[in-house]
């Protein structure tokens, strides 16, 4: 899955939690007005919409030493009777990408289809007498709006905003007096709130996010509380409380509108509106002062929480997701001599010396295999072209007895002795399935994108903050190392550290404290700034 499939999966998870904390949590504005609840739904948009800003711990993926073993094929499972984890093709991520386009592109011509009935509509509407009372609310209320008949409608719905037009079916002449009054105060109130551009956003956002049900919920929520705030406006207005009801039920049996219409009742938000205009006492005001306060300090952390749980950062999602280890695979020595490079085995202090020329790496790896991934020690079965196997047969045929450096990101991870001479396979053994998963990523990273296979340059420090001794270690006269692995982060700071070798009574976190304040030269791959693994053994040594 690419970044960005990934990074739109996370963002939303993140908005299906802050949604559904959010609506648990409202429970405790149940007496409040609609106007302070719609308020806080519309504060929980602004949230869910900020969400990929807010600032997050991202967390690293943590360096993963393991022992490597080289053997001839000959002497383990051949590779074709290996289970098997080929380099998988991401198909994954263009059929998300597609079904969201149709999904989201269905959305967007049903909408169109709304805009061009709303078009046909205003054309066929004719000018609509509606009497001087009524009139003289709309010169108060909204002096631009204009009342038309509709013989396409059966409930009255507003739309518009530079040219708001209020739409009356031909029923609205058989309301009373009052309730007329009632519904045209409703409709003008729209007009006077712009309340038809929440409209129009909120079935836009709902079309793109049609896959997401916490966004349909709260769009719908929203949209509810809107029409409840301008239900209270109106009795507040009117005082034609029973009157107003009388006509929520009596447009509540009519065929719903467009979808970009505010329409003057729709059905499922009946029984909502009319309780909430029953209901007889609210909130004091600090009260619901102290109880939004409370609520914003809960969501605020819990929403903090999400994001670190859940961390969206593409920078470190295009690292984790497409980056790819540069693995060498050279001759050494056990002795230095002319044109070696010195080098130190990872996790050993064994020294040994390495030649230039590279023998293979990740691109001429054709095939790498998972062997056993279940197990604790997994084993990665590797396949050569041609070239590579012709290069590496002849170069380990005179090199039996001596090692052989595995190098991942420039660092030599393991050194075994080539017993025989390798062919066109090789396994790597004594590696974890995250690690071995990694491997396999890689691999498939520098097929389809050679340039991630640059080799990488460690980091260098440039400042060093050493450890302290421990009362309890200083006692038992504990001396030794720590070894301790850490990512140095692209921007030269110290990332996630991880202990490879302990030695307890508290030097561990001491070391890894110590570690945690150094800061580097960053180190690179391909020229460019990265995060790069590096080991770093921390000496305890008492005087």
């Amino acid at each position: 899955m690419s970044p960005l499939a990934l990074a739109g999966v996370v963002y939303s998870g993140q908005v299906l939690l802050v949604i559904g904390v959010a609506a648990v949590a409202e429970t405790f504005l149940r007496g409040s007005s609609a106007t302070a609840r719609l308020a806080y739904w519309r504060a929980v948009g602004v949230l869910c919409l900020a969400l990929p800003w807010i600032a997050s711990s991202s967390r690293e993926l943590p360096a993963v030493s393991a022992a490597f073993e080289v053997m001839p094929v000959g002497r383990v499972i051949p590779v074709g009777a290996a289970s098997q984890v080929l380099p998988a093709i991401d198909v994954a991520t263009p059929f998300v990408w597609i079904v969201w386009a149709i999904g989201a592109g269905i959305g967007l011509v049903w909408l169109l289809a709304g805009a061009l009935r709303i078009r046909h509509l205003r054309r066929r509407s004719v000018p609509a007498t509606v009497g001087a009372d009524i009139d003289a609310l709309r010169t108060d209320l909204a002096p631009r709006a204009e009342f038309r008949w509709s013989a396409d409608l059966q409930q009255p719905v507003t739309l518009g905003i530079r040219r708001p037009l209020v739409l009356l079916p031909r029923r609205f002449d058989e309301l009373s007096n009052t309730a007329k009054r009632g519904v045209a105060c409703h409709e003008l109130l729209h007009v006077k709130r712009r309340d038809w551009l929440w409209t129009v956003i909120e079935a836009h956002v709902r079309a793109v996010c049609w896959f997401h049900p916490g966004v349909w919920w709260m769009v719908d929520r929203l949209q509810l509380l809107r029409e409840q705030v301008v239900d209270e406006l109106v009795v507040e207005r009117t005082s034609s409380r029973r009157d107003y009801m009388n006509a929520l039920m009596a447009f509540a049996d009519s065929t719903p509108s467009m979808g970009l219409s505010s329409a003057f009742v729709r059905r499922r938000h009946l029984k909502s509106r009319i309780h909430e205009l029953l209901k007889e006492s609210r909130m004091s005001f600090s009260r619901v002062a102290l109880t939004m306060t409370a609520l914003a300090l809960v969501i605020g952390g819990f929403t903090v929480a999400t994001v670190r749980a859940l961390p969206l950062d593409l920078n470190v999602m295009a690292q984790q997701v497409g980056a790819a280890s540069r693995l060498e695979i050279r001759l050494a020595e056990t002795e230095p001599g002319p044109g070696l490079e010195e080098a130190t085995v990872s996790r050993s202090e064994q020294r040994i010396y390495l030649h230039a020329t590279t023998l293979a790496t990740w691109s001429d790896v054709t095939l790498a295999q998972v062997l056993d991934p279940g197990n604790p020690s997994a084993t990665v079965a590797v396949t050569l072209n041609s070239a590579a196997a012709a290069r590496m047969a002849s170069a380990t045929a005179g090199h039996v007895g001596r090692p052989l450096a595995i190098i991942l990101d420039g660092k030599v991870i393991a050194a075994p002795t080539v017993r025989d001479a390798i062919a066109g396979s090789a396994m790597l053994t004594g590696l974890t399935p995250a690690l071995a998963r990694e491997l396999i990523d890689a691999n498939l990273a520098c097929h389809t994108n050679p340039a991630q296979c640059a080799a990488a340059v460690l980091p260098v420090p440039v400042f060093q903050q050493r450890p302290q001794y421990t009362q309890a270690a200083m006692a038992a006269r504990i001396e030794g190392n720590v070894l301790l692995e850490v990512i140095v982060l692209a921007d030269g700071r110290t990332g996630d550290v991880t202990v490879v070798k302990s030695l307890d009574s508290g030097l561990d976190q001491q070391a890894v404290d110590a570690l945690k304040r150094w800061t580097w030269k960053p180190g690179t791959r391909g020229g460019e700034p990265a995060r790069v693994p590096v080991q770093i053994s921390m000496n305890f040594t008492l005087q």
